[in-house]
C-alpha cells in the first residue's frame, strides 16, 4: 500500500492467492496477503 498513490476508501476487488504465505514468526504466526486493488 503506497498512501500517496491509493487514496482512503479504496475498495478491495479480491485476494490474490500467488505469493501467499503462512509460516511460523517467533511464538506465532505471520501471514502475507496480496489485494487487488
Amino acid at each position: 500500500f503506497a498512501p500517496d498513490a491509493h487514496a482512503e476508501g479504496v475498495d478491495i476487488k479480491a485476494v490474490t492467492y500467488g505469493g501467499a504465505a503462512v509460516e511460523p514468526a517467533g511464538e506465532g504466526w505471520r501471514a502475507r496477503l496480496i489485494f487487488d486493488i
